[in-house]
């Protein structure tokens, strides 16, 4: 049972992340339109390829 539950806490994890990746990119090519770059995004995006994924 508590192998089943890390199981589903990794997926939930990894899903997460994905939703945090996709938010910060367009962010960024919102930023970009506006000539801005936010530092702040890649940074994010950064941190979080850095975190294990399941693949």
């Amino acid at each position: 049972m508590p192998m089943r539950r890390k199981i589903m806490l990794l997926l939930q994890e990894v899903k997460i992340t994905g939703m945090v990746k996709r938010t910060t990119k367009r962010m960024e090519k919102r930023a970009m339109k506006k000539g801005k770059l936010l530092f702040t995004m890649g940074n994010m995006t950064r941190f979080t390829s850095t975190r294990p994924l399941l693949r």
